[in-house]
């Protein structure tokens, strides 16, 4: 029957597969032309694809494109078409591919000479002359953008050293930490951030010309700008108040998160205390480093498989749920430790998760410190959770009535007078156990021997009734 539903659902997927992608693929032509015509890839311009002879192009049959497409360029280099877009992607790459939407690179060393609506550009040494209609994004190390470089609109950069050399139609926007500009003409605004700022050659900017007041600038004489602004960099420190108060709204969420799940599930609080030991201690964060260690790959192998992307989206969810009441979970374990434990005392599991988590916190603040509490923090907490979900040991009759009769009473006693009145409470069960079994043993006993005498005393009856 099981191997029946299996056989079932998978039919049924490789149906609905085969629905969804059919459309992508599907052309108007027929069967024996699709088997003879190998796909052109896209990479070729399309001005010479065209021919001015009929003939010639009618002897070919023109195909729709896919929808996603993946070629190799090189050992360490590949094309990935989705649509009119190009992601173009290695170590040493050479890009000179056509694209009529966006264009994204990114590797260690780029040579870009494409041409693209818009192009993203990311690496750590990258030569851009390629040709955009439109804007240019880019980030890097060391940006070069040669003078055969053509840019439709804006540039937006951010690297360590950046060099522009071309004309440029629109603003030019860069962050980094040098910064050439070398015989360009920029039409519009050109901002920037920087340490080292060097105009070489000409260099004419129609708008406005701003930068930082505190950079190192060479070459500004000879500059034509519109504009010129200079600016003070805002620095944000952070007070001591605002760190507290930070601090002090974390707390408070933790504490409504912690008071919530005791709300919701009352049998938290005694399997918190349950895992308040030195053993126990050693189990969960085993269970922690497992959960951070294994959760992960499962969701990675899950979201790369065909069948299973929602589990994986779900685990993911999952784990980030949990290293968010990982710390309430740690506040309240260390919490019934402290007070417990080593006080000797008791008070309210809320109370005791709420030291808890003002001890974490606080730890959590010690220069040096607070990077290892914090990590320990989040392991211990998904151990915890973890060891919480398992089911606990069965709780035995005599351990309840002990337990509410003590909560009902609103006592408030030590752990040591709590097993006191449990073990009295056992004793005195397994004592009436006992007087109840010997009775039952005793009123068998007479049943066995009252029942012969009766038997004889009837005979005995009988045989003296005919000698009357």
């Amino acid at each position: 029957m099981k191997l029946r539903k299996i056989l079932l659902a998978l039919s049924a997927s490789l149906l609905t597969a085969g629905i969804v992608t059919t459309p992508i693929f599907a052309t108007s032509s027929s069967p024996s032309v699709l088997a003879d015509v190998e796909v052109q890839p896209r990479t070729i311009d399309e001005s010479q694809a065209t021919s001015d002879d009929p003939e010639k192009t009618s002897d070919q049959p023109t195909l729709p494109a896919p929808t996603f497409a993946a070629e190799e360029v090189a050992d360490d280099a590949g094309a990935f078409w989705f649509g009119k877009n190009l992601l173009y992607a290695g170590n040493n790459v050479s890009v000179k591919n056509i694209s009529r939407g966006l264009l994204f690179a990114a590797g260690n060393n780029l040579q870009m000479s494409s041409e693209s609506e818009y192009a993203f550009a990311a690496g750590n040494s990258i030569s851009f002359s390629a040709a955009t209609e439109k804007d240019l994004f880019t980030a890097g190390n060391t940006i070069a953008i040669t003078k055969d470089a053509k840019i439709g609109r804006d540039i937006f950069a951010g690297a360590y050293s950046f060099a522009l050399e071309t004309d440029v139609p629109g603003d030019v926007s860069v962050a980094a930490s040098h910064v050439v500009l070398k015989d360009t003409i920029i039409k519009g605004n050109v901002n920037l951030d920087a340490e080292i700022i060097t105009f070489q050659g000409e260099v004419k900017i129609d708008g406005t010309l701003s930068y930082n007041d505190d950079a190192s600038v060479s070459g500004l004489t000879n500059v034509k700008y519109g504009k010129l602004e200079t600016y003070t960099p805002t620095s944000r420190t952070t007070t001591a108040g605002e760190i507290w108060l930070t601090k002090m709204m974390s707390v408070i969420g933790l504490f409504f998160t912690i008071a919530i799940i005791f709300l919701v599930f009352p049998r938290a609080k005694k399997s918190i205390a349950r895992e308040a030991t030195v053993q126990r201690f050693g189990v969960d964060l085993m269970l922690g480093i497992g959960f951070v260690v294994i959760v992960p790959l499962l969701s990675m192998l899950f979201l790369l498989s065909f069948f299973a992307v929602s589990t994986g989206i779900f685990l993911i969810g999952v784990y980030c749920l949990i290293f968010y009441l990982a710390k309430a979970f740690a506040g309240a374990w260390l919490g019934h430790a402290i007070v417990e434990k080593l006080c000797h005392c008791t008070l309210p599991m809320l109370l005791e998760a709420l030291i808890g988590i003002l001890v974490i916190t606080c730890a959590s603040m010690i220069p040096g410190f607070g990077l290892l509490v914090t990590t320990l923090t989040l392991i211990l907490g998904a151990g915890l959770i973890i060891a919480c979900l398992r089911p606990g040991e069965k709780q035995s009759a005599e351990d309840k009535q002990v337990f509410y009769a003590a909560e009902e009473a609103g006592e408030t006693t030590t752990p040591k007078q709590n097993s006191a009145k449990l073990a009295a409470a056992k004793s005195t069960i397994k004592s009436t156990r006992k007087t109840s079994t010997t009775k039952a043993l005793s009123t068998k006993s007479t049943a066995k021997k009252s029942s012969p005498k009766t038997k004889t005393s009837g005979a005995k009856s009988s045989s003296a009734k005919p000698k009357k």
